[in-house]
């Protein structure tokens, strides 16, 4: 089974089997308090079968340095008041996903087809996205790991914006 790495503040142990979230995730239930709980129904209507539910997920990275970019942008962590801690986990038959699609295609509500366009992208990608999701209704920590230096995630932050800069010209927002 293949490595993935997953960040969160609480403190896991080598065996502890994550999953599956009961109801929405943290990152679901901001995205439904900022009016956007439409997007993951939008996404999961579009789900291909043999596809993993994005409700009730648990997500995982392919490298620490992008758990590390994820997590440090969340409420609290980026703040400081959460210490973020990093594991070593595997995902039985992982879902995979452009990240960088789900907050692009929140940017579309009005247009459904260029949305939907954007969502079928993200089940089934085409075009060569450099920062993927994983995805599965669990997974299983491995070891827990030191954090990455900030330095190393830089690399990260140029592959999401070369992601956005993808997404830009695949669909042009709306002038």
């Amino acid at each position: 089974m293949e490595t993935y790495y997953h960040a969160t503040a609480s403190e896991l142990v080598a065996g502890q089997v994550l999953g599956p979230i009961v109801g929405l995730s943290n990152f679901q239930k901001r995205q439904q308090a900022a009016g956007l709980g439409w997007l993951e129904e939008a996404f999961e209507a579009r789900r291909p079968s043999g596809c993993s539910s994005r409700l009730g997920a648990l997500f995982a990275t392919r490298k620490i340095e992008e758990a590390a970019k994820y997590i440090l942008a969340e409420p609290g962590f980026r703040q400081g008041d959460l210490k973020p801690r990093y594991y070593r986990v595997t995902i039985e038959c992982p879902t995979a996903g452009p990240m960088m699609l789900v907050g692009y295609a929140a940017r579309f509500q009005k247009q459904n087809s260029t949305q939907n366009d954007i969502i079928d992208e993200y089940w089934h990608p085409s075009h060569e996205w450099r920062y993927l999701e994983y995805f599965g209704p669990t997974i299983t920590v491995e070891e827990e790991l030191t954090a990455p230096s900030i330095d190393r995630t830089v690399g990260v932050s140029l592959a999401a914006a070369t992601d956005f800069s993808l997404a830009r010209r695949l669909w042009p927002p709306v002038k």
